[in-house]
């Protein structure tokens, strides 16, 4: 119980040094309680910024766990409470399986550059991980995923038909960790519009969408 209390004292010292480092305006207007909030808000919406920077980067793909918690420099169990938040608040959901399963409110995958699909069972595979991305907000399937939905028992197969895939020029090689899947032409992009009406306050706060000429941001001044 002591010690407790005296992590409890050291917390609160520690946030009142924080206090005194902050400008005296700040300091003047703001309780310690909305300090501590708007310290969370940023760090919800600076990961919702790196969510959505990789899957403009990976086509869509999710980042992982392990990856936000390096990114941030911060334990699993921060990361997600972060993406709790980000749920809870409608900017993030998830899509099925559990592990790069994290989607953006109005993200949405394309194959932007499509090619004829190849003959065969390597063109069945493709066709599964083209479908399942455009309607999961770019996330991939798992092998097992595509085996399933192939009647494959054995997943070491759907390994074997990437490879041949990636020879042929229609995935890029990052399937190595499951749910990697890249399709060669395949573009990920946010709804600026649907982004915006989720969380207008961060938007606006943030302009992580520079506001168009005239236009002050704020959703209300929209057409």
């Amino acid at each position: 119980m002591w010690a407790a209390q005296q992590g409890i004292v050291g917390i609160n010292q520690m946030l009142r040094q924080m206090l005194f480092y902050f400008p005296f305006r700040i300091r003047q207007h703001k309780s310690l309680s909305s300090v501590i909030l708007d310290a969370v808000m940023n760090l919800s919406q600076n990961m919702l910024e790196a969510i959505i920077a990789y899957k403009v980067e990976n086509d869509g793909v999710s980042p992982s766990l392990a990856e936000l918690s390096a990114e941030f420099d911060a334990a699993k169990s921060q990361v997600q409470e972060q993406v709790g938040r980000l749920i809870a608040s409608k900017r993030l959901f998830k899509t099925p399986g559990k592990s790069r399963n994290l989607a953006v409110v109005g993200g949405k995958w394309q194959w932007a550059d499509p090619r004829p699909y190849p003959a065969k069972r390597v063109g069945d595979v493709l066709k599964v991980i083209v479908a399942y991305k455009e309607v999961h907000n770019g996330n991939a399937p798992s092998h097992r995923e595509v085996a399933d939905v192939l009647e494959l028992s054995y997943t070491g197969d759907i390994k074997a038909y990437l490879d041949e895939l990636t020879d042929m020029g229609y995935l890029q090689a990052m399937y190595a960790t499951d749910r990697h899947i890249m399709v060669v032409g395949g573009a990920w992009t946010c709804d600026e519009v649907a982004l915006k009406q989720a969380n207008p306050d961060f938007y606006y706060q943030r302009q992580l969408f520079p506001p168009t000429e005239g236009v002050s941001g704020r959703p209300e001044d929209a057409v």
